[in-house]
């Protein structure tokens, strides 16, 4: 009976797990949400970093608050995405549940260069924890 119950426990949390989604896919994030428009206007030097939210249930009650070096950027519901000019050189991304969801913030560290696009993506595991990674898709 317990074995029973551990793998039910097991499996209910994979449906935890949010799904990454394509560039295409993701929506544009509104402007009422942009918190730091400098970062959306191309300039020489920059770079470009899409940073997506994933599809899925978990944290769909909150929007996630982007960071680039600290500063805040933009709130992204879940399907949504920021493309954004950072200066070429070395910086660190991070994402935070915002509103009534739990979690604290995490982070990962990108190099900017010319002529590469650095794509992210936030989404939760099987363990419900939000999560900060870079991605193929």
């Amino acid at each position: 009976m317990q074995k029973i119950i551990l793998m039910l426990a097991i499996l209910s949390l994979g449906g935890c797990a949010s799904e990454p989604i394509s560039n295409e896919q993701a929506k544009p994030v509104p402007a009422n949400q942009i918190l730091n428009h400098d970062l959306f206007d191309e300039k020489a030097n920059t770079g470009v970093v899409i940073i997506k939210r994933d599809y899925g249930y978990v944290g769909i009650a909150c929007l996630t608050r982007v960071y680039v070096d600290g500063q805040e950027v933009a709130d992204l519901a879940r399907g949504e995405k920021i493309t954004i000019h950072p200066d070429q050189g070395a910086h660190i991304f991070s994402a935070k549940p915002n509103g009534m969801c739990g979690g604290g913030i995490v982070e990962q560290s990108g190099n900017v260069t010319e002529g590469k696009v650095l794509t992210y993506r936030i989404g939760h595991g099987s363990d419900a924890e939000l999560g900060l990674y870079p991605t193929a898709f």
